[in-house]
């Protein structure tokens, strides 16, 4: 799928969702957008998300790592791609737009620049870990990072 959607873009959706609702928090977002989520035993998919009696529903799988990030990859596909007529299921990430989404929204500038000095000379591993972020999230963040400010000198 093409991305129609910046990386910057993409940012300032999630900077305005978070101010506008005050929270970052995916259950909170969620409960305010009227998404229930459900914990399910979901196979090899990581989650689900579909519209039942014209309600958004989210599933996530019981075992699913990275829990927060995985709702707020399915919430931020809620947002720039789904079509209530249509269930999808993630097997795994691959909507850019989704993980930057996630991303932005779990691990926000203000974030990074509140723990640069316990992060800086971690590895992408050890930063997700900090974070309990996937990989591909700090990756973004590295590469993405606004103001053309310089958070990670060794990488």
């Amino acid at each position: 799928m093409i991305s129609i959607f910046t990386q910057e873009a993409i940012k300032e959706e999630v900077k305005m969702t978070i101010s506008h609702y005050q929270t970052n928090s995916v259950y909170k977002l969620c409960d305010r957008f009227h998404i229930e989520i459900f914990s399910n035993n979901l196979g090899q998919a990581m989650g689900l998300l579909q519209y039942y009696n014209n309600q958004p529903l989210i599933h996530i799988h019981t075992n699913a790592p990275h829990k927060k990030f995985s709702i707020a990859y399915i919430l931020g596909y809620f947002f720039f791609n789904f079509d209530p007529d249509n269930s999808v299921l993630f097997d795994s990430l691959e909507d850019q737009e989704a993980i930057t989404f996630a991303t932005e929204l779990l691990l926000t500038d203000e974030i990074i620049f509140a723990n640069l000095d316990q992060v800086r000379k971690l590895t992408i591993g050890e930063i997700a870990k900090f974070f309990n972020l996937p990989i591909p999230a700090i990756q973004i963040k590295i590469n993405g990072i606004s103001d053309g400010r310089i958070l990670f000198p060794y990488f």
